[in-house]
């Protein structure tokens, strides 16, 4: 099993659908939910919940943080795109 301490991923969360998806896993998984964040709390700032696979926590960012993220080369990707490699990593 490869090393997921730094692993985070940035997980777009277009629609309610989408959003509620990735609670449910990071839930079901035993992630801390650090910004509280249930279904009445959608639509959320950014329209992407932040997954730390290392910690195992999920939570909302700030613009701040997207910059940093995306000057160090790191991308939102897909809900879909977060499933298929959380399927492949069981």
């Amino acid at each position: 099993m490869r090393n997921k301490k730094n692993e985070w991923y940035i997980v777009r969360v277009g629609t309610k659908e989408d959003y509620e998806r990735i609670i449910e896993l990071c839930l079901e998984r035993g992630y801390e939910n650090v910004s509280g964040l249930g279904s009445d709390s959608f639509p959320v700032f950014l329209n992407v919940i932040v997954i730390n696979d290392g910690t195992k926590q999920f939570g909302l960012t700030n613009v701040t943080c997207m910059a940093a993220a995306a000057s160090q080369g790191k991308r939102a990707i897909g809900t879909e795109e977060y499933l298929r490699k959380m399927k492949n990593d069981c």
